[in-house]
C-alpha cells in the first residue's frame, strides 16, 4: 500500500486539523479576549466543537465505524483530488443558495439550501473537511464583502442581508494581524469546524441510534432522517442567530 493511500485511509489530515489547529487557535483566541462578549462567543464555539468531537469519536468506533462507512458517513476520510472537486461544487452551491435567497427574498430558504449543499458535499466524500473548508471560505467571503474588500457597492447592498449562512464574526484580534486576516483565521478554523462538526455529529448520532431499529427502519431512511435532522437543527440555530443580530445586537452597537 502506498503512503498516499495509507494517509487517506488513516485520515491524517483530518486528525491533524481537529487535533492541532483548532486547539492552537483556541489558545490564541482565549489569550486575546478583552471583554465578556468576546468570552461568551469564544466559549460557545469551543463548547460546540468539543462536544461534537466527543460524540463523533464515541459513535465512530468498532462496528459503528464499518456501519457508517456503508453510507460514506465515516468522517475521517481525507481530501483527495476527486474530493476537491466536491469542495469546489459545495462552494458554488452556497453561492447558488445565496442567489436563490435573493430572488425569493427568503434568507431561511438560503440557509436550508446551503445546509443541504454542505451535507451532500460531506456524504459524497466522507470527509468532514469538505464542508468545513467550503463553509470557512464562504464565511471569509462574507467578512471580506462586509469590510469593503469588493467595493462599497456590495458592502452597502441589500444582497449581504440575504446571505444564506450568516457569519458570526469573532471580532478578537491577534497581535500583528489586520482585523480581516484575524477574522479569516477564526472563520476557517473555529467557526466552520464547530458548526460542521455539530452537523455531522447529529447525523452520526441519529444513524447509530436508529441502527437498533434497522428491522423497521432501513439504513437509507435512517441516513435521510439523520441528514434532515442535522440540517434542520443547524438552520434553526442560524435563524435564531440572524434574529438576535438583526434585532438585538446590531441596534445596541455591539458588532
Amino acid at each position: 500500500m502506498s503512503i498516499t493511500s495509507e494517509a487517506q485511509g488513516f485520515g491524517v489530515t483530518t486528525k491533524l486539523w481537529f487535533g492541532i489547529t483548532p486547539i492552537i487557535f483556541a489558545f490564541f483566541l482565549l489569550a486575546n479576549i478583552n471583554n465578556d462578549v468576546d468570552f461568551d462567543v469564544a466559549l460557545a464555539f469551543i463548547s460546540i466543537f468539543v462536544v461534537s468531537l466527543l460524540i463523533l469519536s464515541y459513535y465512530s468506533k468498532g462496528e459503528n465505524k464499518n456501519y457508517l462507512k456503508q453510507f460514506n458517513a465515516f468522517w475521517l476520510s481525507d481530501i483527495t483530488a476527486h474530493k476537491s472537486l466536491w469542495l469546489l461544487l459545495s462552494i458554488g452551491g452556497i453561492f447558488g443558495a445565496w442567489g436563490i435567497a435573493i430572488i425569493t427574498d427568503s434568507q431561511f430558504i438560503g440557509i436550508i439550501l446551503s445546509g443541504g449543499v454542505l451535507m451532500i458535499g460531506f456524504l459524497k466524500t466522507g470527509s468532514i473537511l469538505v464542508p468545513i473548508f467550503a463553509h470557512g471560505i464562504w464565511n471569509t467571503f462574507v467578512v471580506a464583502a462586509d469590510q469593503g474588500f469588493f467595493g462599497s457597492t456590495l458592502q452597502t447592498s441589500d444582497a449581504l442581508s440575504s446571505v444564506p449562512i450568516t457569519v458570526p464574526e469573532i471580532g478578537i484580534g491577534l497581535p500583528g494581524f489586520a482585523n480581516f486576516f484575524t477574522e479569516m483565521i477564526w472563520q476557517l478554523t473555529l467557526v466552520s469546524s464547530s458548526e460542521e462538526a455539530m452537523k455531522v455529529a447529529i447525523l452520526v448520532f441519529v444513524l447509530v441510534a436508529l441502527r437498533r431499529g434497522r428491522n423497521f427502519i432501513d439504513g437509507s431512511t435512517a441516513l435521510i432522517i439523520g441528514a434532515v435532522s442535522a440540517i434542520a437543527i443547524w438552520s434553526v440555530l442560524h435563524t435564531i442567530n440572524t434574529v438576535v443580530i438583526s434585532f438585538f445586537i446590531a441596534p445596541l452597537g455591539l458588532m
